[in-house]
C-alpha cells in the first residue's frame, strides 16, 4: 500500500455479503471518498492495520464531484 492509502475489510457474511440497500460494491472506487461512522483501527490476521466494517450502515460513499461542491459551499 502507498502512504496515502488505507486498508478496509468488509465483514458482511451475516448479510450474505450483500450491503444492499445501503450501497453496492460498485460505489467502492479507487480515489473516491468514504466516511466511516465511529472508526476503529483493527489489526488483521496478516498483520495489516486498517479498518474493519461489520455493517453497511457504518460507511457512506461520496464522489469527488459532490465533495467538491460541498467544500465550495462551506469554505474554512
Amino acid at each position: 500500500m502507498q502512504e496515502n492509502e488505507l486498508h478496509i475489510e468488509f465483514y458482511f457474511d451475516h448479510l450474505g455479503d450483500n450491503p444492499a440497500p445501503y450501497w453496492s460494491y460498485a460505489d467502492v472506487k479507487p480515489g473516491g471518498y468514504l466516511f466511516l461512522h465511529n472508526p476503529l483501527l483493527h489489526v488483521f490476521g496478516d498483520g495489516i492495520v486498517g479498518f474493519r466494517v461489520n455493517h453497511p450502515t457504518e460507511i457512506k460513499f461520496v464522489n469527488k464531484k459532490t465533495l467538491s461542491a460541498l467544500m465550495k459551499d462551506h469554505p474554512n
